[in-house]
């Protein structure tokens, strides 16, 4: 199991389209947007968040035009609507330490 390695928040908001379209799976070499559960298992573990909301890469399951949303001043989960555009957005690493080790030992040799 890899460690989960936040990056700091992004430094424009967006919508979930938009920030799906540039971190979803697949889309960034580096960085993904996280889960709703990466979210709360993060507040709970005390990584500290600034007070605003921010979105997640998770949908609603019964009403998809809404994804959820973590607050980061109480640690409140929330939906938004997909479509609003004054969300911040803040990734995890997509790859673990051990990936970053090989290739830091790789530019060695």
């Amino acid at each position: 199991m890899s460690k989960t390695i936040w990056l700091p928040e992004e430094k424009q908001k967006m919508t979930w389209e938009k920030a799906m379209e540039k971190f979803g799976p697949g889309k960034h070499p580096d960085k993904v947007l996280p889960t709703i559960g990466q979210l709360r298992r993060a507040w709970e573990k005390g990584i500290k968040f600034n007070d605003k909301n921010y979105w997640s890469s998770s949908v609603h399951p019964d009403f998809s035009i809404f994804a959820y949303v973590f607050d980061g001043r109480n640690g409140v989960i929330d939906v938004g609507y997909r479509g609003y555009v004054y969300v911040s957005v803040r990734c995890v690493s997509t790859k673990s330490k051990k990936n970053k080790r090989k290739i830091k030992n790789e530019f060695r040799n």
